[in-house]
């Protein structure tokens, strides 16, 4: 005898199926693509949003002409580098003995500076 049972034929059967609504189709699929473009538009949206952000506010620079800008990272960190050496190296002149040629010509600096501003503020 067979030992492994088999299904009789009414019990095999499966319900008979719809055939495929073509337009039903289209339609889900028009929907479907209707709910992801929104979704991409609210993600764009987000990602516009997103600099502006306050965690990223330290990385902001207020321009008078043209509002707030992002700072470059890379390029502001090669600036800062290299302020930190021309620092370091006027720190090291002054212990050298060249403190008084290094703050006589910081203090012409600021003089000028400061003439150049108050010009620039009577004229306004």
């Amino acid at each position: 005898m067979n030992a492994v049972p088999t299904l009789r034929p009414a019990a095999r059967s499966c319900p008979a199926r719809e055939p495929p609504n073509p337009s039903a189709n289209a339609s889900r699929l028009d929907a479907y693509a209707e709910l992801l473009k929104g979704q991409a538009s609210a993600l764009e949206e987000e990602l516009a949003r997103l600099p502006f952000h306050p965690r990223y506010e330290p990385l902001h620079q207020d321009d008078e002409l043209l509002g707030i800008m992002l700072v470059d990272g890379p390029a502001e960190a090669r600036r800062l580098d290299v302020i930190i050496e021309a620092l370091e190296t006027a720190l090291r002149d002054m212990a050298s003995g060249g403190a008084l040629y290094i703050v006589r010509g910081l203090v012409q600096e600021q003089r000028a500076a400061t003439r150049v501003r108050r010009r620039y503020e009577r004229r306004r």
